[in-house]
């Protein structure tokens, strides 16, 4: 049982703390009266926004004057990427300690804000702020009533979308269905696996009629139709997957009483028909209504480094149009373009002049996730890479783009070139940043451009790619290979081709030790999201929901030594740190404590 009076009345006190707006508690707890809350629509509007302010996003923000950074304070200066086989965080200081609850295995059900990775409390917050507008929205004087029915769709969509989030961390949800005021009490029983999706579903079936095709401009940020059902194929592929769906009937924990609740009865293969449906559709209306991948040769894209740098870093609207995002969510508490530039997607400290000089970089990428990507030609690295002459400049082009390493020249006007051989603590280099506490011969760069971090250009606008059209791509491949690999052999090659082709990389069917059969499809597939979607906070729960753990969480992490001379160093694959922690029980994470023994909500297994 969930008692939301009680969980609702900790986050008014802790945003409270925090300097958070209140228009989510205003109609209960600082005497506005919904009246005056709902006389207009600018501020109804408001409480939509408090709902926003929690969209999914990928890193902390900057501060803000007005303490609006814990809006988005996740697991301090880092993200979910540092707790898979991409990246480690270069820290050493206090922040450090909230990874290691779970690359040491030491997180438990009675850990508080804010060390977890995932915010239960703000996810029903939002998951409130949204409904208390569905239900009283209409009491708007001004209200125009098309306006109204859109908004509402999207309320209801974001609450399909916090759900969601909550489904793939927790398995079977405790579900909400409508506003409750902080004076009352409102109790239910976590649902199963089945009544879980169905319920996520449900919500988005609803609201996707009523959502316009796109948001553009002053709406880019706000859910969209393709958006929603994009949301329906992401919960779809997950209630399809091995986690929740064994093929063998067997969960990841055998022993637990409440199978329900952490997989279905019965396992279907038909569930991954229907989330390759739900892609499809997705996808299908996105490339009907002028989404679509950005390649070379675009306006103002002249490499396929630059067409794959551009899908997450530009707007729809700059001068290289972002033609392919389907959901930038913006974490912000208006809709005003003025306060974007306040949030910025990327941990990099105080710039100075030259590279990197005084920047202090959280995300160090590691050589296990640099070992996945191809050869231009698609082949595998060869063993011997790293005694070869500059071993980086052959590999796919994703790879320059997401990450900076030795012997890279940044471009623009000054035109450094990245010295990653470590000297000693008190002999760095010109070329490398202060810290160097913990170090893999990696910075990530992905979501900058090079003269962002050599000082020519400042912090660009951002936003949070959580859906853009690829993945759309990618779901689709995946599962159809899994439903039909054979009758649907040559349009998983394509829905795989395009993201590939838009990297430069060629057709799967060309590449050396390519093998026509599901096996061999299954692992491409998974390497190539990997790759496309590095750092976008897909990894670890990709391998969570593939019961992956074991062969990629809790294993040796490796880095790159580079030593030597700049202009001749020699390469040293070497182990980072102690091996890092992964046990069945962490396939989902553990409810609060302080909800299990205030509700008897059931624990899900191992915790």
């Amino acid at each position: 049982m969930l008692r939301i009076s009680a969980k609702i009345l900790l986050v008014v006190s802790f945003t409270a703390l925090f300097g958070c707006e209140d228009f989510l508690e205003r109609p209960d707890a600082s005497g506005l009266s919904e009246d005056v809350i709902f006389s207009n629509m600018k501020e109804a509007e408001k409480v939509l926004a408090a709902a926003y302010a929690f969209a999914p996003w990928g890193f902390p923000t900057y501060m803000g004057a007005d303490g609006s950074w814990n809006y988005a304070f996740r697991m301090m200066n880092h993200n979910t990427t540092n707790l898979s086989d991409e990246a480690h965080t270069q820290s050493n200081a206090w922040d450090i300690q909230a990874l290691n609850y779970y690359l040491k295995g030491t997180l438990s059900s009675n850990l508080v804000y804010p060390y977890l990775e995932d915010k239960w409390m703000f996810n029903y917050q939002s998951i409130r702020s949204a409904f208390l507008f569905v239900e009283k929205v209409d009491k708007v004087k001004d209200g125009i009533p098309e306006l109204i029915k859109t908004r509402k769709a999207e309320a209801l969509a974001f609450v399909a979308t916090k759900q969601y989030e909550n489904f793939k961390r927790y398995g079977g949800v405790a579900w909400v269905p409508e506003y409750t005021k902080l004076s009352e009490t409102y109790s239910t029983n976590r649902l199963t696996i089945a009544q879980t999706v169905d319920s996520i579903v449900g919500l988005l079936d609803k609201a996707i009629p009523d959502l316009p095709v796109k948001t553009e401009n002053q709406e880019f940020g706000r859910i969209n139709k393709i958006a929603a059902m994009a949301m329906k194929a992401r919960t779809l592929l997950w209630a399809a997957s091995p986690l929740f769906n064994p093929e063998d009937n067997v969960s990841y924990f055998p022993s637990y009483s409440a199978q329900d609740l952490i997989k279905y009865p019965t396992y279907s293969k038909e569930r991954w028909k229907t989330a390759a449906e739900a892609s499809d559709a997705a996808l299908n209306l996105a490339l009907a209504n002028g989404y679509r991948l950005i390649h070379k040769g675009d306006a103002g894209v002249s490499s396929y480094k630059e067409a794959y740098k551009a899908s997450v870093y530009y707007f729809p609207n700059d001068p290289v149009r972002n033609t392919e995002i389907v959901w930038g969510t913006r974490v912000c508490k208006t809709y005003n373009e003025s306060e974007w530039g306040r949030y910025f997607r990327i941990p990099w400290g105080k710039l100075g002049t030259g590279f990197l000089p005084m920047v202090y970089c959280t995300v160090i990428p590691l050589q296990n996730f640099v070992d996945m990507y191809e050869m231009k030609d698609g082949s595998d690295q060869p063993s011997d890479l790293y005694s070869r002459p500059n071993p980086y400049d052959n590999l796919d082009a994703r790879f320059s783009a997401s990450m900076f390493y030795h012997g890279y020249q940044l471009e623009g006007n000054i035109r450094p070139v990245v010295d990653m051989s470590k000297r000693s603590d008190t002999d760095k280099g010109n070329n490398r940043p202060d810290a160097v506490d913990n170090y893999t011969g990696y910075y990530y760069s992905k979501f900058i451009k090079d003269q962002e971090v050599t000082g020519e250009l400042s912090f660009h606008n951002c936003f949070w790619p959580y859906i853009r059209l690829a993945e759309l791509y990618l779901m689709s491949a995946e599962a159809w290979n899994e439903y039909d690999p054979v009758g649907h052999k040559q349009y998983i090659r394509d829905m795989l081709n395009a993201v590939r082709n838009r990297a430069g990389q060629p057709n799967i069917e060309t590449v050396p030790g390519f093998e026509d059969n599901q096996a061999y499809m299954r692992e491409r597939i998974k390497r190539e999201r990997a790759i496309e979607l590095a750092f976008e906070e897909h990894r670890y729960f990709d391998l969570k929901r593939w019961k992956m753990g074991d062969s990629n969480i809790g294993i040796q992490m490796n880095m790159m030594d580079v030593t030597g001379v700049a202009n001749a160093p020699s390469f040293t694959k070497k182990p980072f740190g102690e091996p890092r922690f992964f046990s069945n029980k962490f396939y989902l994470y553990p409810f609060p404590l302080e909800e299990v023994q205030k509700s008897n909500i059931i624990q899900n297994p191992g915790w």
